[in-house]
């Protein structure tokens, strides 16, 4: 979560990925593989779309 919306370099062999890292700053950062059951119960803040101001744009 620390690296949302910062631009990031994933370096990894094809066909090594469990050596896959983030490079960020120079230091390197391992990967995991991602929780599906965890991840479904995170707390997420719902942005809400209000699509009839979407089609006033023009």
């Amino acid at each position: 979560m620390q690296f949302i919306s910062a631009k990031v370099d994933i370096r990894y062999l094809p066909d090594d990925m469990a050596s896959a890292f983030i490079l960020f700053e120079e230091e390197k950062f391992p990967l995991r593989l991602t929780n599906r059951n965890e991840n479904c119960h995170t707390k997420r803040n719902n942005l809400t779309i209000d699509y009839a101001k979407a089609g006033d744009a023009n």
